[in-house]
């Protein structure tokens, strides 16, 4: 999950100058990774 957030920061401070389409395009794989992370995570804890 650290690693999502620093790519969400790196993401954000790269695509200052990009359109905000293909900001909007990273910004959403990198909340789709997040969640799966999440989900697989918690998929792991059950015995």
């Amino acid at each position: 999950m650290a690693l999502g957030v620093v790519g969400l920061v790196a993401a954000s401070t790269h695509l200052v100058e990009v359109s905000l389409i293909a900001a909007a395009v990273v910004f959403a794989l990198i909340i789709f990774h997040l969640v799966v992370g999440w989900k697989v995570r918690g998929l792991a804890r059950i015995p």
